[in-house]
């Protein structure tokens, strides 16, 4: 049975800054999409999300599942700056590495 796990980012990692904070989100994240659990994921306002925080949490959920099971399986709160980083990444990185 599919279930919706809520994570709260500000809860897994120090920072949206670096690697190893991205990585931590991508085990979580792939914890949840194992067991086939819809995730909202909920992104503090003043978080600024970058490209090395992306490509070890997004970017390798794309690898390993791809664009439509993270479209299916993932929804994002977090203010309409931090939707359009995170829209732009995911189109980018799918045109980029389209499998």
């Amino acid at each position: 049975m599919d279930s919706t796990t809520n994570i709260l980012v500000k809860d897994i990692v120090n920072n949206t800054e670096m690697n190893i904070e991205g990585v931590k989100l991508y085990c979580v994240l792939e914890k949840n999409l194992k067991q086939y659990n819809n995730i909202i994921l909920n992104i503090d306002n003043d978080m600024v999300l970058s490209s090395s925080f992306l490509n070890s949490s997004l970017g390798n959920i794309l690898d390993n599942y791809g664009l439509d099971r993270l479209k299916n399986s993932l929804k994002f709160k977090c203010n309409k700056n931090q939707f359009e980083r995170i829209s732009t990444y995911l189109h980018k990185y799918n045109e980029i590495y389209k499998k």
